[in-house]
């Protein structure tokens, strides 16, 4: 009809927004060790809601029997990025007889309104193995304090959780020299790609193709593609390689040579996650290195460690390195506060004071330069 000259005889359409289901969305649970019995850990709850939630509402996050047995703070963060929670809304946390645990928000004065949450717990793992992942439900309900009975706000979500693996032997940052540091890229100024190598060592071998997860501290993030090309290789594991370019010659005597038979086929970057699928080969109680691509955060993470997971073994959380950024704030204290009138009137000159305490050292000048380091 839209050829037809007579606006009776012209078809038109339109496209109307529908309402939005009343149902949470986006829900997703993290963490930053499975290793059994661990007690550091800390674990993230991201949820998205579609209706205000009221007085006396709230939130609950009840996980399922595989994920009985982890031992929360009472005491909550709001991670960056995520929208405001009101101050005043209460965090409550329990076992059940069953030892599942239940995580409530409560809204006291000042209602949550719409919008996507992420919060972050300190957590005991279970003293236990978990083989089975456990499962979350995220729900809302208009009156938490009748919770297992429910009076739904939005609808309940279910997020998958995470196994609880056996110790690994080892994992940590290989320790490089100065030579080695500039070979292989190496670079802690916030926000720039960095190149970190990293070593592990199994106390039992692999008998199957095995994906490894390499978790950094949030903030880092890991290309989608972290495997690359060999023209442009983001996770480098041969011998020639994995010191810079042609440092085979110079392999470390207390490192195993990575044969390129069992070398990475994929990496996967999920924001701080790095799943790198690793075809059967690899021995136990030997130590292998690899080097990977990474974007540095614009500063240093509140909980700074790194975790290497293979094989059903998880590592020890291993100590991460400070982002080159100042340990103090920079202030700019000026002798005067007063402006030049113009015209023929003299220019002021202010002196400051700029007060500030850096991370790294300036070096001085050396006797055969022009010239030392640089503050800009």
């Amino acid at each position: 009809g839209y050829e037809n000259s007579d606006i009776e005889d012209r078809v038109t359409s339109a496209v109307v927004d529908s309402p939005t289901v009343a149902a949470l969305i986006n829900c997703k649970v993290g963490f930053n060790s499975n290793q059994v019995g661990y007690s550091d850990n800390r674990m993230q709850f991201y949820f998205q809601t579609v209706s205000t939630i009221g007085i006396d509402a709230g939130l609950v996050i009840a996980g399922n029997a595989n994920a009985a047995g982890f031992t929360f703070s009472n005491e909550f963060s709001v991670l960056a990025g995520s929208d405001e929670l009101p101050s005043d809304i209460t965090l409550t946390v329990l076992k059940e007889a069953d030892s599942t645990p239940r995580i409530t928000l409560k809204v006291e004065d000042t209602p949550i309104a719409p919008g996507y949450y992420m919060i972050e717990l300190t957590v005991a793992n279970p003293a236990t193995r978990i083989l089975t992942a456990g499962e979350w439900t995220f729900g809302s309900y208009t009156d938490v304090s009748d919770y297992p009975t429910k009076h739904y706000l939005d609808n309940e979500m279910v997020a998958p959780g995470f196994v609880i693996n056996s110790r690994m032997s080892y994992a940590g940052f290989y320790t490089l020299t100065e030579t080695q540091l500039t070979n292989t890229g190496r670079e802690d100024r916030p926000g720039y790609t960095n190149n970190l190598v990293i070593e592990f060592e199994l106390n039992t071998r692999p008998d199957v193709d095995m994906q490894m997860l390499l978790k950094a501290p949030l903030g880092f993030e890991f290309e989608d593609d972290c495997l690359g090309t060999s023209a442009d290789p983001r996770l480098i594991t041969n011998y020639n390689s994995v010191f810079g370019e042609n440092t085979g010659g110079d392999w470390p005597s207390d490192l195993t040579v990575w044969l390129d038979l069992y070398a990475p086929t994929a990496c996967t970057g999920d924001g701080r996650d790095a799943i790198i699928t690793i075809p059967v080969g690899l021995e136990l109680q030997v130590r292998y290195a690899f080097r990977i691509r990474v974007q540095n955060p614009t500063a240093s993470p509140d909980w700074n460690k790194w975790t290497v997971t293979y094989n059903d073994e998880s590592s020890d959380p291993f100590a991460g390195f400070s982002i080159w950024t100042s340990v103090s704030t920079a202030t700019v204290d000026p002798v005067t506060y007063s402006r030049n009138q113009g015209g023929t009137v003299d220019p002021i000159v202010n002196p400051v004071t700029i007060t500030f305490q850096p991370y790294k050292s300036v070096p001085a000048k050396p006797d055969d330069d022009d010239r030392g380091g640089c503050i800009r």
